[in-house]
């Protein structure tokens, strides 16, 4: 787990189901994240920590993020550059910042 704290821009976020099961049940939320050097993150958001984040996603937005885990990526499944994948965890803080300190690009 990771305790620093990064803000990021939240540029797009979608629901990843579960194709093989009839109705394709929610497993989380997957999202990509910017920071101010322009790199790309992918990140995921399991079902459990749904209630807890998902109200606050909002595309464009800029959050301080803080309390993840960090895993390696599997590139056979991604569309970024990314080695690395962050996963939400219970410690997981990710708060909306009205006026950031640092700039991130759109």
């Amino acid at each position: 787990m990771l305790l620093h704290r990064s803000q990021v821009r939240l540029l797009r976020f979608w629901e990843a189901r579960n194709v093989r099961r009839r109705g394709g049940e929610v497993m989380g939320v997957d999202i990509v994240l910017q920071d101010s050097q322009a790199t790309m993150m992918p990140v995921t958001v399991n079902v459990n920590r749904l209630a807890a984040h998902r109200p606050n996603l909002k595309a464009g937005s800029i959050y301080s993020l803080t309390g993840f885990d960090l895993t390696r990526f599997n590139q056979n499944y991604g569309m970024l550059d990314s080695s690395m994948l962050i996963r939400f965890s219970n410690q997981t803080s990710f708060d909306d910042v009205p006026e950031p300190s640092i700039l991130i690009g759109v």
